[in-house]
């Protein structure tokens, strides 16, 4: 297990990621073949290095450790993605109707964003704790899920200097949820370790099944292209696997 300070650092590289996609939005707003074809990309990414490097992790950790932080992980997912849709639905239906509805719906999605980068922070700095090969692995992929996600902020609330603003603010969750998840995993016993690795891996599955694919099927209807970026992404993992030994 590495220190904290390192793995903070490491979750550095996410927000700056973030931010240059802020920048980027400022200019231009991607289509959506191309922004269906990296979310494909990364959820194969995420996919493969939960399969080939976490999973391996988990195999000899205790059973009742790893279904108690499964069952949190997966649980706490659906539990942000319930109260985060609450608060959209709510925004997108007010917002037609009056302007402090748009305000409302606004301060939502920025609720939702600022969610999902701090729990982006958390798994990377748990996975770069427990595992540090898959940890890069998982880092290299939220960077390039964030990047997006930071470009899709600014597109979405506005290109201003006070969107831009704002979003940089948000991006500092992604340390601060790495700080924490480093906390918590070292401040963990041995045995109970597997189990906040455990809640990490329900996380990414979700974020691959419920966040990434789901979206990037709404973005836009499956093309060939599209598709063989996901196994594009695993594929990378695979080699990278091998080359690395």
């Amino acid at each position: 297990m590495q220190g904290a300070l390192p793995i903070v650092l490491m979750t550095l590289v996410p927000a700056a990621a973030a931010a240059l996609g802020a920048l980027l939005g400022m200019a231009w707003r991607p289509g959506a073949i191309t922004r269906s074809s990296v979310q494909h990309f990364t959820a194969g990414v995420v996919l493969a290095a939960v399969g080939v490097e976490l999973l391996p992790e988990l195999s000899a950790a205790s059973p009742l450790s790893m279904s108690i932080g499964f069952l949190l992980g997966g649980g706490a997912m659906l539990a942000i993605r319930a109260l985060a849709g609450e608060g959209e639905e709510h925004g997108d239906g007010e917002a037609h109707a009056e302007g402090e509805a748009v305000s409302k719906g606004s301060l939502a999605l920025i609720a939702t964003v600022g969610v999902d980068l701090f729990i982006d922070g958390m798994l990377s700095a748990v996975t770069l704790a427990a595992a540090p090969e898959s940890g890069f692995v998982v880092v290299a992929a939220l960077s390039l899920e964030v990047f997006f996600l930071g470009l899709a902020t600014v597109v979405t609330l506005g290109r201003s200097v006070e969107t831009l603003l704002k979003s940089f603010g948000l991006f500092v969750l992604i340390p601060v949820g790495g700080l924490i998840g480093a906390l918590a995993f070292a401040a963990a016993p041995a045995n109970l370790q597997a189990g906040v690795l455990a809640f990490a891996t329900a996380a990414l599955l979700y974020l691959v099944a419920e966040e990434l694919l789901a979206e990037a099927h709404e973005d836009a209807p499956d093309t060939p292209i599209s598709a063989g970026a996901f196994f594009l992404g695993f594929l990378a993992v695979l080699l990278l696997k091998a080359v690395g030994g």
